[in-house]
Order: C-alpha cells, then structure tokens, then sequence
C-alpha cells in the first residue's frame, strides 16, 4: 500500500563526500597550514558511537552511511566536489550525457564506457537496471522508492505496482544495448536528475540479491572511488580504493587516502579525547554540543579545529494526493511561513530563500519559487550550476527550465 507521512522531514546530505560540518585534526595535522596540499596515502581513522543502520547500498539512509557511500557509489550524476553554492551542482557522473525528450517523461542515459567495479567486472546498463529494481522491490525495502513511485512527483511507469507487490517488471526501466539506460515516467517531472545523482542509485552488482544485506565480512563490490573491504557488524567498517576506477572524463572523485577505518561503538567523549592524542583523525558521528565553544577557545579556527560549509538539502514530505497538502496555497505556507532567519543561522544563506525544490511537486509558474539562490553574491561566477555537457533535445542544444 503506497503511503507517505503527512509532514516529516528528511535531511539529505548533498554535495562533498566525507565533509564534516567541523572537525578537530589528529595532531598529525597539528602543524599543516591552511591551504597545503593534502597529505596522500594512508588510512584515516574514524568514529562512530551508534554504528550504521544498513550495510545493504539501497537501503542506507541515516547520514553516516551516506558519509562513505559517496565515495563507494558511482550514481549516473553527481554533485559537484565542492562547498557552498557550487556543491548544488549536477555533474555528469555514470553517464557521460543524457537526453531528454520533448514531452519530458523519457530519460535516455548515455554511460561511459570502461568503468568497473572493484572486482574488475564491467558495469553496464544492466547494473544501473539491477539497481533501480532492487530500490524498488518489496522485499529489499529500501527508503527511496517512496521517491519514484509518487503519483504527484517522480514517478516511473510500472513502479508502483511492482513496489506494492513485487511482482512483473517495471516498464519504465529499459536498457537499450550494452551502454544506454532508459527510464520513462508517468509525467514530467525535473526532480528526477537530483534522484539519480544519490548514493542509492549507484551502480550495482547484478548478482546483488533482491533481499536486505545484513551482512558483508568480505565486502561489497562498488564502482566508485573507494569500496568496502570488510564489514564486522557493530563493530567496524573498513573501506579501501578501488583499483580499477577511472574518472573517464567525469570529475575525479577525491581520493588521497588508501582507504578509511571506522571503529564502531566508540563514545563521542572518548572520540574527542582520542582525537586530541592523535589515536583517531575523524569523528564520524559528531561531538558534543558542549565540545564546540572550549575545542575554539583552545585552538581557534585555523588550526587543529576548523569548520567547514557542507551542502545540505532539506526534503518536507507531504502527502499531496488528498489531504491539506493537495491544495497548493497550503504547501506554499509551509515553505513561504518558515522562520528563515533561524534556517539561515542553522544552514547558511542559502535557506534565506524558499526554494520549490523543497516542494513535492515543484509549483508550476510560481516564479519566486527557485531551486538556486536568488542573491548573486551566493554565486562564484555566472551559471557555476550548468552541466559540463548540456542537455540535448531533437530541435538542438537548449538549456531546461531546471538548469536555467
């Protein structure tokens, strides 16, 4: 039974991989000044106090999952590696173009040719179909199909019916040969490119089971930068590069370390002790609240401890087939009557904006409604938000409302 909560939010981390909001360098780095080039080679080690909820790449969810799986997935797009305005920005990732078609509901991707997994098999097509699938059935029950089978925003054809029951195939999930993917929704909808660029989209492995994986002591087969090696459950993570990646033109996921050791279970005070010692360099999870105010007293923000700007967006999922949220002027009370004074303290100037990006649909002609910032000063140079390779048409090259 398709459903969706009334109002709920879900935060979703976009844009660099394994940014931190703020972090407290290792004393190894105690020295370095802002600005050097980063150190290359060995294992970064990181903390996290409560562990991950799913090793399964589809039904990952909770931010500390998304934190390695940014650098393990290779999605069709991609953010852009970079803070601030231009994390926003879409970047061919799997694919090295796409095209749209004139009524908007058919999406043809165009993959690179070459990538492979960290086994050192090709990924094609196939994989990219095998994904979607294992997002949408039933039974691996993953968190994103709510998002591709929605009657009022993305939805792709036949995809309801087989998240309802599992059952037949998904007649808008096509591969044409070896290297082109296809997928067809209901209507048009622009949200789609933002849903394929997230780690749950990445390609996978067609021999991955369509049921949960719980487990994953000898690792899991990743397209990405990085894979991961060894998975002890509540116990740690051990994530290492993947030798047979290639950028292939796209824009070279960041890799100077060999690889990122997660020790499970360790508390965030004794993190942060650990941390000073040069015993670990990342608290994954976070420190206290209370860490914060002393850790900047006591090293300033140019030295050991630093803050980082991250590209966060935040999705209000409402139920706009029936209910309150059915009526237009309602969902542009929840996103026009937020305090944006506290959401530009929380998120930065960027949340000083609504932005129907956060509306599920997007409201058609609502013009002050913008999924990028309106101020310029909020942009590095003119446009930093176009595709490298733009979107095509049958009448020629034009850019799309969403791009514009």
């Amino acid at each position: 039974m398709y459903k969706r909560l009334t109002l709920s939010l879900a935060m979703l981390a976009v844009g660099a991989a394994m940014l931190a909001a703020s972090g407290i360098a290792s004393t190894g780095s105690a020295n370095a000044p802002q600005g050097s080039v980063a150190k290359k080679g060995g294992i970064l080690k990181a903390s996290l106090f409560a562990g991950i909820e799913n090793i399964d790449p589809q039904r990952s969810y909770y931010v500390p999952e998304w934190q390695y799986e940014w650098l393990t997935a290779r999605p069709l797009l991609n953010f852009a590696h970079a803070v601030g305005a231009r994390g926003y920005r879409l970047l061919n990732e799997g694919a090295k173009n796409y095209t749209v078609s004139r009524d908007g509901r058919t999406y043809t991707f165009h993959l690179r040719r070459g990538m492979k997994f960290s086994n050192g098999s090709p990924v094609t097509a196939a994989n990219y179909k095998h994904t979607m699938l294992r997002v949408l059935n039933p039974a691996v029950g993953s968190p994103l199909a709510s998002f591709l089978t929605d009657p009022a925003s993305v939805n792709i054809r036949g995809a309801l019916a087989y998240n309802t029951t599992g059952k037949g195939s998904v007649s808008g999930i096509q591969t044409k040969g070896k290297y082109t993917f296809i997928i067809k929704l209901v209507s048009a909808n622009a949200l789609l490119p933002t849903l394929v660029a997230l780690p749950p989209t990445g390609a996978e492995p067609v021999s991955l089971g369509m049921k949960p994986i719980t487990t994953a002591p000898h690792g899991l087969a990743s397209a990405g930068r990085y894979y991961i090696s060894k998975y002890s459950v509540d116990r740690s993570i051990s994530i290492r590069k993947n030798r047979f990646y290639k950028a292939l033109g796209a824009a070279p996921m960041p890799g100077n370390v060999n690889g990122f050791d997660y020790t499970i279970g360790t508390q965030q005070d004794q993190a942060l002790l650990q941390t000073k010692k040069g015993q670990l360099d990342w608290p994954a999870d976070g420190l206290p609240a209370t860490a914060w105010g002393p850790l900047f007293a006591q090293y300033g923000t140019k030295g050991r401890a630093r803050v980082f700007s991250t590209s966060v967006v935040d999705y209000a999922t409402m139920n706009t087939t029936k209910g309150v949220f059915a009526n237009t002027s309602a969902r542009k009370a929840v996103e026009f009557g937020l305090n944006r004074k506290s959401l530009v303290k929380i998120r930065g100037p960027r949340a000083g904006y609504a932005q129907c990006s956060l509306l599920t649909p997007a409201i058609p002609g609502y013009k002050k409604c913008t999924a990028y910032p309106l101020n310029k000063q909020d942009l590095p140079r003119p446009g930093p938000w176009r595709r490298a390779t733009p979107v095509t048409s049958t009448t020629g090259t034009r850019p799309r409302p969403w791009e514009r």
